[in-house]
């Protein structure tokens, strides 16, 4: 996969959520939709399901949902999260786009430019180069995670 020409969206919200903010993957059997459906849970989290009613006459079933965040598109207050601890961030900007480093932990730097013509404004150019930045990071450490 080409992290430099993924485009910003919820394929790439779910990739950061799991590979960089330590999301897990879920399963469980959703009657509802008459299948197994697959979640990402947040890292400490895991999902509550508890069955059967006080005097067993219909099972009930309690579960927690979590949203993967929009990392990669607008919400700019998702995109400062994605981090881990010991990286340290720095930008620049140019008539051409917005360029994005991230420097580990272990001293390796990752950048990340994203044109104005992808992403249309300054937040969506900043939250899509932070998240591919990220991803070529956890890439680097882990190449078959991609």
């Amino acid at each position: 996969m080409d992290i430099d020409h993924m485009p910003a969206g919820r394929e790439m919200d779910a990739l950061v959520a799991e590979r960089v903010m330590g999301w897990k993957w879920a399963r469980w059997y959703q009657p509802f939709y008459d299948g197994v459906v697959r979640t990402l849970v947040p890292l400490g989290n895991t999902l509550l399901e508890q069955y059967g009613e006080a005097d067993g006459s219909e099972p009930l079933r309690y579960q927690y949902y979590w949203r993967c965040p929009n990392y990669s598109t607008t919400d700019i207050v998702a995109a400062w999260g994605v981090n881990r601890q010991g990286w340290e961030w720095s930008f620049d900007e140019s008539p051409l786009g917005l360029y994005i480093a991230v420097r580990s932990s272990e001293g390796a730097e990752y950048l990340a430019v994203v044109t104005w013509e992808e992403t249309q404004t300054y937040e969506g150019a900043y939250a899509l180069g932070r998240c591919r930045a990220a991803l070529k990071a956890v890439h680097e450490h882990k190449p078959e995670a991609l």
